[in-house]
């Protein structure tokens, strides 16, 4: 009981955190107000695309571009349009932890939608600073919530529910795994098939290295070792296959990269570019040796034997 309810406060902060960021966004990207023809405020009831708020237009330019197919242009607007109210809905559900997992959830889903937009216009787009912080808060909600939660609506109406966790955990895991698995396929993806990974390496490595001590010798190898672990690792983690062993080798990978940075800028932002990343590496691994990633091939392939 006293574990519970020392949980049950960090869910609540977490939560009232998280809720005044989703309401925020949501309430400003529907109804604030953009310039009309003559200086005049538009609001956003109307149904020209031109008069939606910046940041919904925005969702579109990520998803379309500005000469997007017809198709595609449709989807990407719904997207755009959907989103912020998502974002309202969601944090209100938050706010009063009434139905919390759900609206964890549908979070999730939303932040997955977003993030591919983003990639696809942007595969080495800088997410540390404006979606994974807001995106491990719902992570930590869904994994907390179900072993502590009393002060919210859920507590009235569902107490004395079964508390697991594995149940939390194991969406926790799929959405951080598809996030980061995403985020490394994307740059393996910007590497091979739109630099070119010869290229790739000549620039970043043999080049960006040349003047430090490191060998040369090793310095094609690395940079050859780089794209091929995000490709796989990205693969891993989004299947959910092996995920420990993807876990803690993206780990190391990441500790390389931070070590290559430091040689070449010994002012290099740990903190800002790096940790973020490692932080959910290492929450996927846990989640994992706890049994707790049942959305999973591992799952579906060996079930526990695998932890």
């Amino acid at each position: 009981m006293r574990e519970e309810f020392t949980i049950s406060w960090v869910v609540l902060f977490l939560r009232l955190v998280l809720a005044a960021v989703l309401i925020t966004a949501g309430f400003s990207m529907i109804f604030q107000a953009t310039p009309g023809e003559e200086g005049q405020s538009t609001s956003f009831e109307s149904e020209t695309f031109d008069n939606w708020p910046p940041d919904s237009q925005l969702w579109v330019m990520h998803w379309a571009g500005e000469e997007g197919s017809p198709a595609l242009l449709l989807v990407a607007r719904a997207i755009g349009f959907a989103i912020p109210w998502v974002l309202l809905i969601s944090g209100a559900m938050i706010l009063a932890g009434f139905l919390t997992r759900w609206a964890g959830i549908a979070l999730g889903v939303t932040f997955i939608v977003v993030l591919i937009g983003i990639l696809v216009r942007d595969p080495i787009a800088v997410l540390t600073s404006h979606v994974l912080p807001y995106y491990l808060l719902v992570l930590l909600i869904l994994l907390l919530e179900r072993m502590g939660n009393m002060f919210s609506v859920d507590a009235v109406f569902f107490h004395g529910r079964e508390r697991e966790f594995e149940s939390g955990g194991s969406w926790a895991a799929l959405f951080a795994r598809l996030a980061l698995g995403l985020i490394f396929l994307f740059g393996a993806y910007l590497k091979l098939g739109i630099v070119g990974i010869d290229a790739f390496v000549e620039e970043n490595f043999v080049q960006g290295y040349s003047g430090t001590w490191l060998p040369g010798f090793l310095l094609p190898i690395a940079g050859y070792f780089d794209v091929f672990v995000e490709l796989i690792g990205g693969i891993l983690l989004v299947l959910g296959l092996f995920t420990p062993l993807a876990a803690v080798v993206l780990c190391f990978f990441m500790l390389m990269l931070v070590f290559g940075h430091m040689v070449a800028s010994p002012f290099f932002g740990f903190m800002s570019n790096v940790l973020p990343y490692l932080g959910v590496l290492l929450l996927i691994f846990f989640l994992s040796m706890r049994g707790a990633n049942r959305i999973s091939l591992d799952n579906l392939f060996w079930g526990r034997r695998l932890t």
